[in-house]
């Protein structure tokens, strides 16, 4: 996997998180409950659903580049 699929992945696992109103704690190493704003969790969800509809088609490009070269 090249840098963007594997960052795209990485931003889909993130945002998902905050739409269930989660978050990384990272002193602890472990995902704990958080009471996001509205804004907060309007912004990840607009971020997800961007980022789920465009993970497929950069993860179609890197296997057809990685495949041609």
């Amino acid at each position: 996997m090249d840098y963007g699929t594997s960052s795209g992945v990485r931003l889909d696992k993130s945002t998902y998180s905050l739409t269930i109103g989660k978050k990384w704690n990272v002193l602890r190493q472990r995902t704990d409950s958080y009471a996001y704003d509205v804004d907060q969790l309007f912004l990840g969800t607009l971020l997800f659903t961007v980022s789920a509809f465009l993970l497929p088609t950069v993860v179609t490009y890197a296997a057809l580049f990685a495949s041609v070269s």
